[in-house]
């Protein structure tokens, strides 16, 4: 699959329209970092048996700063 552009969009009354969740996301605490997170994605390619995360958060779940 040929990936032409991704829009992501924020309903409500601060519409907007971006090209990568992550810039929807809030900051992370200091020391937590995104496991994965892709940006403008426009014009790459997804082999049709592959598949792309878009975001990702791995961390353990007992961690009280990763909560």
């Amino acid at each position: 699959m040929l990936i032409d552009k991704i829009l992501v969009k924020k309903q409500g009354a601060n519409a907007e329209t971006r090209l990568a969740i992550i810039d929807f996301m809030p900051p992370l605490p200091d020391g937590i970092l995104w496991s994965t997170f892709m940006t403008d994605m426009s014009g790459s390619a997804v082999p049709a048996d592959k598949e792309r995360t878009l975001i990702s958060l791995e961390g353990d779940p007992r961690d009280e700063k990763f909560c």
